[in-house]
Protein backbone atom coordinates (compact mmCIF):
# COMPACT_ATOMS: atom_id res chain seq x y z
CA UNK A 1 0.00 0.00 0.00
CA UNK A 2 1.22 3.55 -0.69
CA UNK A 3 2.38 4.84 2.12
CA UNK A 4 0.79 8.43 1.52
CA UNK A 5 -2.58 6.32 2.34
CA UNK A 6 -1.30 5.22 5.40
CA UNK A 7 -0.24 8.50 6.88
CA UNK A 8 -3.46 10.40 5.27
CA UNK A 9 -5.95 8.03 7.10
CA UNK A 10 -4.20 8.13 10.49
CA UNK A 11 -4.25 11.99 10.12
CA UNK A 12 -7.87 11.81 9.50
CA UNK A 13 -8.95 9.51 12.22
CA UNK A 14 -6.08 10.25 14.70
CA UNK A 15 -6.03 14.44 14.28
CA UNK A 16 -9.03 15.22 12.46
CA UNK A 17 -11.57 13.63 13.85
CA UNK A 18 -9.87 12.38 16.68
CA UNK A 19 -11.84 9.34 17.39
CA UNK A 20 -11.78 7.70 20.55
CA UNK A 21 -13.08 4.52 21.79
CA UNK A 22 -16.66 3.16 21.26
CA UNK A 23 -16.55 6.21 18.58
CA UNK A 24 -19.24 5.35 15.55
CA UNK A 25 -17.41 6.47 12.31
CA UNK A 26 -19.70 6.50 9.13
CA UNK A 27 -17.29 6.48 6.24
CA UNK A 28 -18.40 7.31 2.77
CA UNK A 29 -16.31 6.76 -0.43
CA UNK A 30 -17.66 7.14 -4.18
CA UNK A 31 -15.92 5.05 -7.29
CA UNK A 32 -12.89 2.28 -6.87
CA UNK A 33 -10.43 4.77 -6.89
CA UNK A 34 -11.16 5.55 -3.53
CA UNK A 35 -11.13 1.98 -2.45
CA UNK A 36 -7.57 1.53 -0.65
CA UNK A 37 -8.04 5.02 1.22
CA UNK A 38 -11.43 3.58 2.47
CA UNK A 39 -9.83 -0.02 3.35
CA UNK A 40 -7.32 1.96 5.62
CA UNK A 41 -9.97 4.35 7.29
CA UNK A 42 -11.77 1.09 8.33
CA UNK A 43 -8.20 -0.36 9.62
CA UNK A 44 -7.16 2.99 11.49
CA UNK A 45 -10.60 3.74 12.91
CA UNK A 46 -10.62 -0.28 14.87
CA UNK A 47 -7.18 0.29 15.58
CA UNK A 48 -7.99 3.65 17.52
CA UNK A 49 -11.38 1.74 19.23
CA UNK A 50 -13.61 3.25 16.97
CA UNK A 51 -16.70 1.60 15.09
CA UNK A 52 -16.37 2.01 11.36
CA UNK A 53 -19.73 2.07 9.38
CA UNK A 54 -18.83 1.80 5.45
CA UNK A 55 -20.82 2.87 2.16
CA UNK A 56 -19.95 2.85 -1.04
CA UNK A 57 -21.74 4.54 -3.87
CA UNK A 58 -20.97 3.42 -7.06
CA UNK A 59 -21.29 6.76 -9.59
CA UNK A 60 -22.62 4.89 -12.53
CA UNK A 61 -25.54 3.45 -10.88
CA UNK A 62 -25.94 6.58 -8.78
CA UNK A 63 -26.17 8.55 -11.87
CA UNK A 64 -28.82 5.99 -13.26
CA UNK A 65 -30.98 6.24 -10.59
CA UNK A 66 -30.91 10.22 -10.64
CA UNK A 67 -31.70 10.21 -14.26
CA UNK A 68 -34.78 8.30 -14.08
CA UNK A 69 -36.02 8.97 -9.98
CA UNK A 70 -38.66 11.14 -9.31
CA UNK A 71 -39.40 14.11 -7.01
CA UNK A 72 -41.00 11.58 -4.51
CA UNK A 73 -38.06 9.04 -4.62
CA UNK A 74 -35.48 12.17 -4.23
CA UNK A 75 -37.57 13.16 -1.00
CA UNK A 76 -37.87 9.59 0.41
CA UNK A 77 -33.92 8.88 -0.40
CA UNK A 78 -33.42 12.80 1.53
CA UNK A 79 -35.61 11.23 4.21
CA UNK A 80 -33.33 8.01 4.80
CA UNK A 81 -30.06 9.54 4.34
CA UNK A 82 -31.24 11.90 6.78
CA UNK A 83 -32.63 8.89 9.28
CA UNK A 84 -29.33 7.43 8.86
CA UNK A 85 -26.74 10.07 9.68
CA UNK A 86 -27.19 12.61 12.19
CA UNK A 87 -29.07 10.21 14.87
CA UNK A 88 -27.82 7.01 14.46
CA UNK A 89 -23.98 7.47 14.00
CA UNK A 90 -23.34 11.11 14.81
CA UNK A 91 -22.40 14.65 13.82
CA UNK A 92 -22.32 15.18 10.24
CA UNK A 93 -19.25 17.06 9.02
CA UNK A 94 -17.45 18.05 6.02
CA UNK A 95 -15.37 15.40 4.23
CA UNK A 96 -14.88 11.41 4.23
CA UNK A 97 -15.63 10.96 8.32
CA UNK A 98 -18.41 11.48 10.20
CA UNK A 99 -17.50 10.87 13.89
CA UNK A 100 -19.97 9.60 16.36
CA UNK A 101 -21.27 11.87 19.13
CA UNK A 102 -19.63 11.04 22.46
CA UNK A 103 -19.27 12.87 25.89
CA UNK A 104 -16.82 15.32 25.49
Amino acid sequence: MDERIRTLADSLVRYSCQVKAGDRVYIHYTGESTRALAKELVRQVYAAGGLPFVHYTDPQLQRLQIMQCTKEQMELMEEALAGLLPGRLGDVQDGLLYRGARER
